[in-house]
């Protein structure tokens, strides 16, 4: 049953970045279809410009729990790789259960907003009336699924000691499983978790890749 709900929430993030892709998408015609119609006939398409300005949130907030799945959002991991393990688990820990109370407060207050909005027909005044609510109703919906993708990785660091990064460097799709599911090990108990944790890569990858380049040089110059 669990892994049929983690599914189902994967599934879910999968196809609301699509429609925020295809936002996008429809953001681009609008634009080229109104510069289009000001240059050739010098008409101004009606509402490009409202339409286009409530398409963002789609843009912005659809695609969160889908990054926040693949360990996609900007971070700064200068201190945070160099930690050990046990260091990072803490603090990922308080990230994840910080970010899980803001934005479900944030989910709650704008859905309310949403139906505030919904109820008064609240419209932009420009060169027409659009309506604002199916675009405030964009902002409980992407950051709800951020919520249950946060609960979601909350709950598998503390039953399993899983760093979300891990899962996302790992695997290409989260299909539900522990890397370590059904091997009798757990990540925190694998002695070599450490060693090859995907959020130390990049900065070890580095590391080693430079030294092997010095010792290469050296060792041609010694020869020579």
């Amino acid at each position: 049953m669990t892994r049929f709900w983690s599914k189902l929430l994967v599934k879910i993030e999968d196809w609301i970045t699509i429609l925020a892709a295809i936002a996008i998408a429809a953001m681009m015609v609008i634009t080229t279809t109104d510069v289009i119609a000001r240059r050739t006939f010098d008409i101004h398409v009606k509402g490009s410009y409202e339409f286009v300005m409530l398409l963002f949130v789609y843009v912005i907030f659809f695609g969160l729990a889908y990054c926040q799945r693949q360990d996609s959002h900007i971070t700064v991991g200068i201190l945070y790789d160099r930690l050990t393990r046990k260091a990072r688990r803490s603090i990922e820990g308080a990230v994840l259960v910080i970010s899980f109370v803001l934005f479900a407060l944030i989910t709650w207050y704008s859905a309310l907003s949403a139906c505030f909005n919904l109820q008064a027909g609240d419209t932009i005044l420009g060169a027409m009336p659009v309506l604002t609510w199916p675009s405030r109703m964009g902002v409980p919906v992407g950051t709800g699924l951020l919520s249950l993708r946060l609960l979601v990785q909350i709950v598998r660091l503390v039953m399993r000691g899983e760093l979300y990064e891990e899962r996302c460097w790992g695997h290409e799709h989260d299909v539900g499983d522990s890397p370590y599911h059904g091997s009798g090990r757990s990540a925190a108990s694998d002695e070599n978790a450490n060693r090859h944790s995907p959020s130390r890569s990049w900065y070890h990858r580095s590391r080693h890749d430079k030294r092997r380049r010095t010792d290469s040089e050296h060792g041609r110059h010694k020869a020579l």
